[in-house]
């Protein structure tokens, strides 16, 4: 059976259980840092421990307004609230309904842009703090 290929469309970022409306794209980066334990004793080659790890997500969007569900300014809304009154919230990765990225943070930034005869976007990043955690099979 071959290997089933998805495409970013079916990736998305979500605030608790809400998706984040109008995205375009969602990135995340998970790092540790680096111990160097090298000594006098050590040979050519450095050594190094793994330390601690951080996460961030960040992503961009076209703003599409919807008087009918009122989704995008609701969610704009919940951004801008988020990032002015220091919330950490619960987020998620959706590569699947069976994998899924989670954990909680706060926003960094937000901001946006309306360029002449072109869609206005937005975009925002996310430090993740506590970690995150893979459900498989949720």
């Amino acid at each position: 059976m071959a290997a089933e290929k998805k495409t970013g469309t079916d990736i998305l970022f979500k605030i608790g259980n809400q998706v984040v409306a109008g995205q375009t794209d969602v990135s995340f980066s998970v790092s540790a840092q680096e111990i160097e334990i090298s000594s006098k004793d050590t040979d050519y080659w450095a050594e190094y421990l793994p330390g601690r790890a951080d996460a961030t997500v960040s992503g961009s969007g076209i703003i599409m307004f919807d008087e009918e569900t009122d989704t995008f300014e609701t969610t704009q809304k919940a951004i801008f609230t988020a990032i002015t009154t220091r919330q950490v919230l619960d987020v998620e990765i959706a590569f699947t309904d069976d994998l899924v990225f989670s954990g909680r943070g706060f926003f960094t930034s937000y901001g946006g842009s309306a360029p002449d005869n072109a869609p206005t976007s937005f975009e925002w990043t996310v430090r993740i703090t506590e970690g995150l955690t893979l459900e498989e099979g949720a």
